[in-house]
């Protein structure tokens, strides 16, 4: 059973420090998975505030730069894992800025 938390900074702080419920799926999907109202919410604010990240890659749906579509890339041994966990440490800092829950 996965923890359920009621803010998005309890989820994204969950989440880098346990690393995601399920390694396939980006943060925004394991935002999604870790909130008590599971709602479209999670994947807007990510979206939204990841175009302010400087390594933004261009695409709102993607914006960690990826090999392979459709897969993500957690390792912080490679260079789209350590983004993707850069991208979740911006989106911590931007949520406790904002105070979004």
């Amino acid at each position: 059973m996965r923890p359920v938390f009621n803010t998005y900074l309890e989820a994204l702080e969950h989440i880098k420090k346990n690393g995601p419920t399920d390694k396939t799926c980006g943060i925004c999907r394991s935002l999604y998975l870790h909130m008590k109202y599971n709602d479209y919410r999670a994947y807007m604010w990510v979206s939204t505030q990841a175009r302010d990240w400087k390594h933004h890659s261009g695409n709102k749906d993607y914006p960690v730069p990826y090999k392979n579509w459709g897969v993500s890339d957690w390792s912080k041994t490679t260079r789209e894992g350590r983004l993707r966990y850069q991208l979740l440490n911006f989106l911590i800092k931007r949520a406790r800025k904002v105070g979004i829950s």
